[in-house]
């Protein structure tokens, strides 16, 4: 009941909470007042009560006397029938309800009756206490006995009289208290309405709705706490849009840059993170909040990451951190910056820390890192190699001036033969260095072919040096159908055959083999296996850098697995050689990614 009382309670606002204390305060007046009364009324009632029962008595002892001399002082003249005659006649109270006179027989000589009705409630009647009065006088003249006189009266009259009375007294009361009721509660609203308009519009305030304002009224003293209110509402409302804005815009930059971004507390206990650090882990922003490393890391990684916050924390300095890093069951390369949050003492209190996955940047540094020593090799043997035919150039030029001179017909013939393969040198390697440059720049649209024709157009090409070597090249009848540069991959399989050929050795029975197969890994590679001289494992990733030759006596530039490796690798496929060693032969795989339907 307490409880249910200080919930009520707590609903209402300071009118009806006023109101309802001065209501029974004022209540607690009126009811004692109104019990004040009720007795002064009842006491009244009762001593009329006994007003009209002492006059009736009386005026029946008159009535006596009366009768008992009526005729003379001698019994002998006593008449009872004029005693009924007077008693018919006689004026009784308004109180009295029965008058009745028995003979010496016990039979009623006269009876009168009257019926008074009781009109109040019977909580009113018991509460004033009066009984119905019954008087019996005997009547003797002179010692000598001539009936019962009886008479009763009914408060019943005097009760209803007080009955209305209290009413009218409650009446009063009740509209007086009305009447003060509505007073109170019209002082109290137009004093205190500016204070509720107060009250409601910070609670709106506090709600979120910071547009609104306290209407300007009341006593000049309340209007300037009003317009003191109102203009601190308006400051702080224009405060917190400038607030928003401003989260509203570093919110933005959080979740727009490509970095992962967390904030923990001093014991590393996550206070924020941004929605790509949560990606990154496959969970929600809210799922990191208060917990730490050790929920989402394995715990010798989480005691790292302890030890590097601790030392920021405690150093109060920058840390730049590029470490591996295990996403999603994937090793990746990262680097983080964790930097230390001061407050306005200078107190290191948090500590922002930032990560970003530079494992691709790793891979196109290391790639950079490859392109330049391939310029670099490329530098130098273009200068090595266009230098020495510039100089067999220059010096049979030397040679074929001083034999003109001297009218050596056969030996100017010699010079300028020697001249021109010098030429023809540095004309095959500027066309595969042209042709290595091309690769990437012209790109003509993939085709659906088959491999076994693209392998039998190399075949044709490279007839003549085949024949020459009488190697024996068998293709696969059936291999798949492909998307790709129908071009470039004919150019592959035109060095990759031409290579085979080329490195027979001294092969009684050479044989190329052409075909494909399944890897454990589900993918499909192409080959080109040959019997010839083989490879030493060793230099199995130097042989398809730029210029690069296991025997630097032999035929070519040493381009031509380097611009394979390039058209693959451009189709996004890989290549790879294997060989069991010298005079083994070797197998050239390579392969494709997969095929549309």
């Amino acid at each position: 009941m307490t409880w249910l009382t200080s919930r009520l309670w707590a609903r209402l606002n300071l009118v009806p909470r006023l109101s309802l204390v001065v209501t029974l305060s004022i209540l607690l007046v009126v009811t004692g007042t109104v019990y004040q009364s009720t007795q002064y009324i009842i006491r009244r009632t009762q001593d009329n009560l006994i007003v009209e029962y002492n006059q009736q008595m009386e005026a029946l002892e008159s009535l006596v006397v009366l009768v008992s001399f009526l005729d003379g002082k001698s019994s002998h003249n006593f008449d009872v029938e004029r005693l009924i005659e007077v008693l018919s006649n006689f004026k009784y109270s308004a109180d009295v309800t029965q008058v009745s006179f028995r003979d010496t027989t016990d039979v009623a000589a006269f009876s009168q009756e009257r019926i008074i009705k009781l009109e109040t409630p019977l909580f009113f009647a018991r509460w004033c206490g009066l009984e119905t009065i019954y008087v019996n006088r005997p009547i003797i003249v002179e010692g000598v006995y001539y009936g019962l006189l009886s008479l009763s009266m009914s408060p019943s009259r005097i009760i209803n009289r007080g009955w209305d009375r209290y009413l009218y007294l409650v009446q009063a009361m009740c509209f007086s208290l009305a009447l003060v009721l509505l007073s109170i509660w019209f002082v109290l609203r137009k004093a205190l309405h500016p204070l509720l308009s107060l009250a409601e519009v910070s609670k709106t305030l506090t709600q979120g709705d910071l547009s609104v304002r306290v209407k300007i009224a009341g006593s000049p003293e309340l209007q300037r706490v009003l317009l003191n209110f109102n203009q601190m509402a308006a400051s702080f409302q224009a405060t917190l849009a400038a607030l928003q804005e401003s989260e509203t815009i570093k919110h933005i930059i959080l979740e727009s840059l490509p970095l992962k971004i967390f904030l923990k507390d001093r014991n590393s206990v996550y206070l924020s993170v941004n929605k790509a650090y949560a990606d990154d882990h496959a969970l929600k922003v809210e799922e990191f909040v208060g917990k730490d490393d050790f929920v989402f890391y394995p715990a010798e990684l989480a005691r790292k990451y302890r030890a590097d916050d601790r030392e920021v924390m405690e150093s109060g300095k920058l840390k730049n951190i590029e470490e591996a890093y295990t996403v999603l069951g994937q090793d990746r390369m990262v680097r983080t910056i964790k930097v230390p949050i001061r407050n306005e003492a200078g107190e290191v209190t948090a500590l922002l820390g930032s990560f970003e996955d530079i494992t691709e940047r790793k891979k196109a540094e290391q790639q950079l890192e490859q392109k330049n020593a391939e310029l670099e090799r490329f530098t130098y043997t273009i200068s090595h190699d266009l230098k020495s035919p510039i100089i067999t150039i220059k010096g049979f030029l030397g040679s074929l001036v001083a034999d003109a001179k001297a009218g050596n017909i056969a030996r100017m013939e010699g010079d300028i033969k020697r001249i021109a393969g010098a030429t023809d040198k540095m004309q095959a390697l500027m066309e595969d260095v042209l042709e290595l440059s091309r690769i990437g720049r012209m790109v003509q649209p993939s085709i659906k072919f088959s491999m076994t024709a693209a392998a039998q157009d190399a075949i044709e090409v490279l007839y003549g040096i085949i024949r020459a070597k009488g190697v024996k090249v068998t293709i696969e009848p059936d291999m798949p159908v492909v998307f790709a540069d129908l071009h470039r991959i004919r150019e592959v399989m035109q060095n990759l055959i031409e290579n085979a050929v080329k490195y027979m050795g001294n092969q009684t029975e050479p044989q190329v083999a052409v075909g494909c197969r399944f890897l454990a890994d589900g993918r499909q590679a192409y080959f080109v296996k040959d019997n010839g001289l083989g490879i030493d494992m060793k230099f199995s990733d130097k042989i398809f850098g730029l210029f690069e030759k296991l025997d630097p006596h032999s035929e070519g530039t040493g381009i031509g697995l380097a611009l394979v490796k390039r058209i693959i690798e451009l189709h996004h496929g890989t290549i790879w050689v294997e060989s069991a060693g010298a005079d083994q032969g070797s197998i050239f795989y390579f392969t494709l990614p997969q095929q549309p339907a």
